[in-house]
């Protein structure tokens, strides 16, 4: 390299032109990286221009290559366009990584070399923040080439970004007052119930407290910001502190929904699945402080996504019962589930690392914490209501006892009419929220069609009466064409519009009382056919077909057509007949139809029938 700032022709494609109008850069799509899976590679070696070393660009421009043993090195040429210097910071935002050196060469003079990482105290960071901060002071016209050379246990991922040094202050004091915000309102949120636990002594108020600030806890770590505030000197348990932390959201949050959503008198299994899920993030703890950070924290990232789908069955499960703190959990689990799944991807680089991957597990957890702390607060504000409602009511019946001492006669009287006014308006309201509750447990909420559950409880009656009425029962089964694909491209929102739009066809398209049309699961429909042979029922499918194909959806300034496939079952229904083999058989025909080209309507023939 010449002082006259002209760069080696290898690098020259690379180089990054530095100018006082921009005030941050991602060097990623500038770097070239090495692969020393030995670890014998010096600076000597690595910048010396004649070495035969397989030097690449970085792929898809994100340094992220997941779990690694080998060290890799980065290089990347900066030139000065201005005039004068200019100072800047390299940043790496990825506050775990254990071993960091980094080496500056201007104008070919001696490099110098910088060390950083968590495997070294605090304090001995040039500039002291949770992230690795590297300044750097860019002379005129005069290329600087840096090496960075990283060693880490953690995902070998190395966020690299340039910025103008008071620029990068202000992002730094945005930065750490978002996360201090954040992390400030999930402790409120915790000290509140810890609160709420001291007052009611429900042991699952006292896990959730647990739960939470082991989540603040591992967050904290896996920001840097324990590292630089809690322990800077603490260097082997900066380490263990995530291992343990999340291990913990895992160990108590388990804990929390076995007893929360009662599962010990409801469901055995699942609460015995809890408690081992729990028994083996209690067992990761302990052997944390034991073996390497490499192999504990990939278990605990497996741990932690077999307990979040085995959590999400359970909730489901106990949703279907009828539970109601399990649908208030569901919903504030479904954040923490994405978070924490986005965020195991992005460790073993299936997804990229973004913004939004990187902080997936923040905005989930700080959601749920949310969700789950109204939740509890409207479980206590509910068990509130019902003993004011039962102390308000005694009281009325008391006052009512004593004023029938005083006139027995006209109280009693004004008792009875009032009683059986009560009782009256009671029974009122019970038939009607009885109804409305039923109508609710029947039917889909986004298409408005009945749903799955009905459909359990109406096809075997419909079966039945078939058989005893010696008549035809026909069945549709229809399901949206390439409706997952659908969804990717144009999100979900228009998905449900979709959806909206064949219930809404299918519903239309049923002229007789009888009837009856259901929302089977995702973007599968059902139709119940009583006493219709296979020409009309093949004549309904059809106008259901041709009204789907001939509809669009308003997808911003595009208008979006959808087709349906459909199989086709009439048959009068034996004794000997189970209700399945006609379900089987509308299934067959509706894989006929899919294998078939979609978009049509196909009668299901039994074999000694023919094609």
């Amino acid at each position: 390299m010449a002082g006259s700032g002209s760069l080696h022709p290898t690098d020259a494609k690379n180089a990054l032109f530095v100018d006082r109008q921009t005030i941050s850069y991602d060097l990623a799509p500038h770097l070239l990286y090495l692969e020393d899976a030995k670890e014998i590679l010096t600076i000597e070696q690595v910048r010396e221009p004649g070495k035969n070393l397989q030097w690449q660009p970085v792929p898809n421009s994100s340094v992220n290559f997941g779990y690694s043993d080998a060290v890799f090195w980065f290089k990347l040429q900066l030139l000065n366009s201005e005039s004068f210097p200019l100072r800047y910071v390299i940043e790496i935002a990825y506050p775990v990584l254990d071993q960091i050196d980094i080496y500056q060469i201007t104008d070919g003079e001696k490099p110098l070399h910088t060390s950083m990482g968590d495997k070294q105290p605090f304090f001995q960071r040039p500039i002291q923040h949770r992230n690795f901060i590297l300044p750097v002071t860019l002379v005129a016209d005069t290329p600087t080439k840096i090496f960075i050379r990283v060693k880490s246990s953690s995902s070998m991922q190395v966020p690299l970004s340039l910025w103008e040094e008071a620029a990068w202050m202000a992002k730094s004091i945005n930065e750490s007052l978002n996360l201090g915000l954040f992390l400030g309102i999930m402790l409120i949120m915790g000290l509140y119930n810890l609160f709420v636990f001291i007052s009611v002594r429900e042991i699952y108020y006292l896990l959730y407290v647990c739960f939470v600030f082991c989540m603040i806890i591992f967050l904290a770590s896996l920001k840097g910001m324990s590292f630089q505030y809690f322990w800077p000197h603490s260097i082997q348990w900066n380490d263990q502190s995530i291992i343990v932390s999340l291990a913990g959201v895992i160990l108590f949050g388990a804990l929390f929904l076995r007893d929360f959503i009662n599962l010990p008198n409801n469901r055995p299994r699942s609460s015995q699945f809890l408690l081992a899920v729990a028994a083996v993030s209690a067992m990761i703890i302990g052997f944390a402080f034991f073996l390497p950070y490499r192999i504990m924290i990939q278990c605990i990232i497996l741990t932690a996504m077999i307990a979040i789908v085995g959590a999400t069955i359970i909730a489901l499960f106990r949703w279907k019962d009828g539970d109601i703190s399990a649908r208030y959990f569901m919903l504030a689990w479904s954040a923490m589930m994405i978070g924490g799944i986005i965020l195991a991807a992005n460790k073993f680089n299936l997804i990229p690392r973004n913004l939004f991957t990187e902080n997936a597990t923040s905005y989930g957890m700080a959601l749920q914490v949310i969700l789950l702390s109204i939740a509890l607060a409207e479980r206590l504000n509910l068990e509130k209501r019902n003993s004011l409602t039962s102390q308000m009511e005694a009281y009325k019946q008391e006052r009512i006892a004593r004023k029938a001492q005083e006139n027995a006669l006209r109280i009693q009287k004004q008792a009875n009419e009032m009683l059986e006014q009560r009782v009256l308006e009671r029974t009122t309201d019970l038939q009607q929220a009885n109804k409305l509750l039923e109508t609710l447990s029947i039917t889909d909420g986004l298409t408005g069609l009945y749903n799955r559950r009905y459909f359990d409880e109406i096809y075997p009656r419909e079966f039945q009466r078939a058989i005893r009425d010696n008549t035809p029962l026909g069945v549709l089964l229809l399901d949206i064409d390439h409706f997952k694909n659908f969804n990717d491209t144009y999100g979900h929102l228009t998905g449900d519009e979709c959806l909206k739009m064949v219930a809404s066809i299918i519903e239309n398209e049923l002229h007789r009382i009888s009837d009856m049309a259901f929302r089977y699961g995702g973007e599968e429909f059902f139709v119940l056919l009583p006493n219709t042979q296979t020409k009309g029922a093949l004549i309904v499918a059809e106008r259901i077909r041709e009204q789907i194909q001939t509809s669009q959806i308003q997808f911003g300034n595009q208008k979006i057509s959808v087709t349906i496939s459909i199989g086709l079952v009439s048959r009068k229904p034996q004794q000997d007949c189970h209700p399945d083999s006609i379900m089987g058989n509308a299934d067959t025909a509706l894989y006929q139809s899919k294998q078939s080209g979609r978009n049509k309507v196909t009668v299901y023939q039994r074999p000694e029938e023919g094609v």
